[in-house]
């Protein structure tokens, strides 16, 4: 406590579990996004790449932070310095340091995995001059992580001085501080709104629905949301005081946090795209809860035994479920019997005749 100071209006408040509930239901989310992505990339579509990787490290580093800001809690992050030591404000002060440099590399890594993805999508098949602005987003997400370091790192010689008054150092006075944050975060939104809007410029090239663009557009720009919580997180910059930051920084913490942790979740919310398109193929009505087979394997099959069967002049037989359980046949009738009809709502099995290598039978059930 410094005794120079004056009372804080409204006692000893204690802010600090907002950052703590807040980080653990967004981590939540998180998780569980990063779970059902890795599930389609080693389940329904076994292809592990570099984006799936750097998302892994980004959640990583998200729970690196939470532990960070659980331990700063302890140590009052969310009071008024006015009723903590020195010790105290000491220790929050350097998580603080060791958070931010965490929340850099995490926000940096989920950036860099959205826009490995989208050469993974987008940029398959398409020339180099669609390929070479994701290039330059990659090299500005990594230029401005370097930046953000390397300028936490140099705000006071020795670093130590930065968290610890009891220290004596040069450092650059708070407002320059502050104005420089102001900059590096305006330059951030702009790149992820870039980042966000650059699919769905190529996704309206492509050629497909209109309802499928909109879809697509929708999940491949949700980076927006992340961008909307830097801008937040960027609006609370200048209620950040020196000579009380274990309460001021406490917003930013906050935002910073589902900066983040938002961040994650919605770079693997596109890469869930065969999980989701599953799932709807499963409830459909008329699919009966059976695995629907791809097109590409149905087609050749139904076109050379449907041929067979209802192309040729005479009669081909159809195997059909009863009650019981067993096949019985019925012949189709001849071509030029068109006088006698029969409709009937039938479950068919359309058997093959003919036999594989191993003198099996090949069954397809349609339904």
């Amino acid at each position: 406590m410094d005794d120079a100071q004056q009372p804080p209006p409204g006692g000893d408040q204690d802010r600090g579990y907002i950052i703590v509930v807040v980080s653990a239901v967004f981590i939540a989310l998180a998780s569980i996004a990063i779970a059902l992505r890795v599930y389609v990339r080693i389940k329904l579509v076994p292809s592990m790449g570099l984006d799936d990787y750097t998302a892994l490290i980004a959640w990583a580093l998200c729970w690196v932070n939470l532990a960070c800001h659980v331990v700063e809690v302890n140590h009052g992050l969310g009071r008024h310095e006015y009723y903590l030591s020195l010790s105290d404000v000491a220790i929050s002060g350097k998580l603080e340091y060791i958070s931010q440099i965490h929340n850099v590399l995490a926000v940096t890594f989920t950036k860099v995995s959205a826009t490995l993805f989208l050469f993974r999508v987008l940029a398959r098949g398409t020339t180099k001059r669609t390929q070479w602005p994701l290039y330059i987003l990659m090299a500005l997400f990594v230029t401005i992580a370097i930046v953000t370091i390397v300028a936490d790192s140099v705000q006071c010689i020795p670093l130590s001085a930065s968290w610890d008054r009891r220290v004596k150092g040069k450092c650059l006075r708070p407002h320059q501080v502050v104005a420089f944050a102001y900059a590096l975060g305006g330059f951030t939104i702009i790149t992820d709104v870039v980042c966000a809007a650059f699919p769905v410029y190529i996704i309206q090239k492509l050629q497909m629905n209109l309802r499928k663009k909109v879809a697509l557009s929708f999940v491949m720009s949700m980076g927006l949301l992340t961008a909307a919580c830097c801008a937040v997180k960027v609006s609370y910059l200048g209620g950040i005081k020196a000579t009380d930051s274990t309460w001021g920084s406490l917003d930013v913490d906050v935002w910073a946090s589902v900066e983040q942790n938002l961040g994650v979740t919605a770079c693997s919310i596109p890469a869930l795209y065969p999980l989701i398109k599953a799932s709807l193929s499963s409830k459909r009505p008329g699919n009966g809860g059976e695995k629907k087979l791809p097109r590409s394997y149905l087609s050749p099959l139904l076109d050379g035994k449907i041929a067979r069967l209802f192309g040729r002049s005479g009669h081909s037989t159809v195997g059909t479920k009863n009650d019981a359980g067993s096949v019985s046949e019925e012949r189709i009738l001849e071509s030029h019997q068109s006088d006698i009809r029969k409709t009937t709502d039938i479950h068919l099995d359309i058997v093959s005749r003919e036999t594989s290598r191993n003198k099996n039978q090949d069954t397809l059930q349609i339904v």
